[in-house]
């Protein structure tokens, strides 16, 4: 019993040994923000990839790719991609490329607290209504002074 297992831990041991010594070594590169995205969108850029060279950028809601939930294909020549309209939550984008595949990247987006925004959209609502009613104030007084030139006002 012993043998059959040591037989099987080296059988096991050579397995791994030579898929790693058969996986390629990719030398194209995505890189993404570096810390979480509060906007909701952002910018992916490949390195490593000859311009005529095409290139598919997947992504999938976990690190392994079980599932891959969308492809985006860039038309042309270009190198970076900008995606946007993402919910709260962690997305992982890899490049493919024929054979190659580069390196994984997490995006985590994090948008603003709608406290937040709806504070924002207030005082912006607040500060109009001043700059109309100054507007009018303003506009009513030029009327006044053109109507009657004598009068100070």
């Amino acid at each position: 019993m012993l043998r059959v297992v040591k037989q099987v831990s080296a059988a096991l041991l050579i397995i791994a040994v030579s898929w790693q010594g058969s996986a390629q070594e990719s030398d194209i590169q995505l890189s993404g923000p570096s810390g979480a995205v509060a906007e909701g969108y952002f910018r992916l850029t490949l390195q490593g990839l000859p311009d005529s060279e095409r290139f598919t950028i997947e992504m999938a809601e976990d690190d392994q790719f079980s599932a891959i939930i969308a492809e985006y294909q860039p038309m042309g020549m270009f190198r970076e991609l900008s995606l946007s309209g993402f919910d709260n939550g962690i997305y992982y984008f890899r490049a493919q490329s024929g054979d190659q595949t580069s390196n994984t990247v997490s995006v985590e987006v994090r948008h603003y607290p709608l406290w937040q925004a709806l504070s924002l959209f207030v005082v912006g609502a607040i500060l109009f209504f001043l700059l109309i009613m100054t507007i009018i104030k303003y506009h009513r007084l030029e009327k006044r002074r053109q109507a009657n030139p004598g009068d100070a006002v």
